[in-house]
């Protein structure tokens, strides 16, 4: 054996998932999880993955959801996409939150589904996820376009 054989594999990384996810693993049962996105630009945030009990539980939307924060001008709208095609006026936050069709809180910085982290709190082996889950990098990524967008900010009604 040599040194390589125990060095931890790089694209392994783990996966932040719900406790029930992991209760369901450790069992070796099929999972379906959930994305719950936290996003820094179009191609760069943080994945997180929800039973569907969580879902129900946060009422988080079905097909999962990513969270962004607005940007602070319009030259930052250019780290996603899907804002550019909306003409949003950043001057004017207000009518931003109603064109996406959300209610603006007092605190811009607010997450609408705070709650849901309480329950993130367990790791799983990347390799593992995608077996039991049926996901690959392919589908993952089709999953996070899916998601509905929330902006940080919004109010859940």
């Amino acid at each position: 054996m040599n040194r390589y054989d125990t060095a931890p594999d790089p694209f392994n990384k783990p996966v932040k998932v719900c406790r029930h996810l992991k209760e369901k693993v450790d069992r070796k049962v099929k999972i379906d999880p959930v994305p719950y996105v936290i996003g820094i630009t179009d191609d760069y945030y943080t994945c997180s993955w929800l039973c569907m009990g969580c879902i129900e539980k946060y009422k988080v939307p079905k097909q999962g959801v990513f969270l962004f924060h607005l940007p602070a001008s319009d030259d930052g709208d250019e780290h996603f996409v899907f804002l550019r095609n909306l003409n949003l006026d950043l001057s004017d936050i207000e009518s931003c939150f109603d064109i996406l069709g959300f209610k603006k809180a007092d605190n811009l910085n607010n997450n609408p589904f705070e709650a849901i982290e309480g329950e993130l709190t367990v790791y799983l082996d990347l390799n593992t996820f995608f077996l039991l889950s049926g996901i690959t990098p392919t589908i993952n990524d089709a999953y996070v376009r899916e998601t509905l967008r929330v902006p940080f900010g919004s109010i859940l009604m």
